[in-house]
């Protein structure tokens, strides 16, 4: 319950820490007469920006609290089996979970979402008609949506959800090929449409995420086969899944690289 209560609290410490960091630049700012807009500007991008890296695995962990498995009759937390679900401790830190999966997992890809949306004029204006209402805008915000066909603004919050459903995939489907099969329909879906609406901006930005979540399929589909084991059925079928596996990372990393 430790790591949980941790990764609770990881996003106001972030927030305060950056705050604090914030105030500070800005007396030194006012101190040397520097331009204390930009300071702001800046702590707004960075505030942004570490919420969203940290995101996952705050949900990760979340969610693991109600990751249970039943050994003789009882059941114990796949985190530590030394804690005991569903009794009235447990219960404490599912209900305060369930809180923060409103406040966190949900509620902060729908906070950037209405934000974006209740700014589309200066999400979607032109590069040739900027203001700098727009410019301001773009800096602390522009990452979530300029990389992006304007119609396609809220793309990064559907990148948001991918890793949390993903993640929830692996954490609370049992380890077998039935998980895999879903995690790799999921990013089968995910992988025809970006290949058919090419969401990104640049043409060489939509080969590489088609590329990267085709990677990504074909992964998967490596743990499906050595999840049934068909790569030990015989020696020639281990030599191929081995050679396919080289073939898979080297390939990539080349014509990555190549873009």
């Amino acid at each position: 319950y430790n790591k949980f209560i941790l990764y609770l609290f990881i996003i106001p410490i972030l927030v305060l820490t950056l705050y604090l960091s914030y105030i500070i630049a800005y007396h030194i700012g006012k101190k040397y007469k520097m331009n204390l807009e930009s300071i702001k500007d800046r702590f707004i991008y960075c505030l942004v920006l570490f919420i969203f890296i940290i995101y996952p695995s705050v949900g990760s962990s979340i969610l693991k609290i109600y990751k249970c498995e039943l050994i003789e009759d009882t059941w114990y937390l796949s985190e530590d089996l030394s804690l005991v679900c569903f009794n009235s401790e447990w219960t404490k830190y599912g209900i305060v979970g369930g809180v923060f999966i409103v406040i966190y997992i949900l509620g902060i890809p729908c906070f950037f979402y209405y934000l974006l949306k209740n700014n589309l004029n200066l999400v979607t204006i032109k590069d040739s008609e900027q203001t700098p209402e727009s410019k301001k805008f773009a800096y602390r915000y522009g990452f979530m949506y300029m990389g992006y066909e304007p119609e396609y603004w809220w793309f990064e919050i559907v990148e948001m959800m991918k890793k949390i459903i993903l993640l929830a995939t692996v954490i609370y489907l049992d380890e077998s090929g039935t998980r895999i099969l879903i995690a790799m329909l999921m990013c089968f879906g995910y992988l025809a449409y970006i290949s058919y609406n090419k969401p990104l901006k640049y043409d060489d930005d939509d080969y590489l995420n088609v590329l990267s979540a085709a990677e990504l399929f074909l992964m998967l589909l490596c743990a499906l086969v050595l999840e049934v084991k068909l790569d030990v059925d015989d020696e020639y079928n281990e030599y191929a899944f081995q050679g396919f596996m080289f073939v898979l990372l080297i390939g990539v990393v080349i014509i990555g690289n190549y873009e």
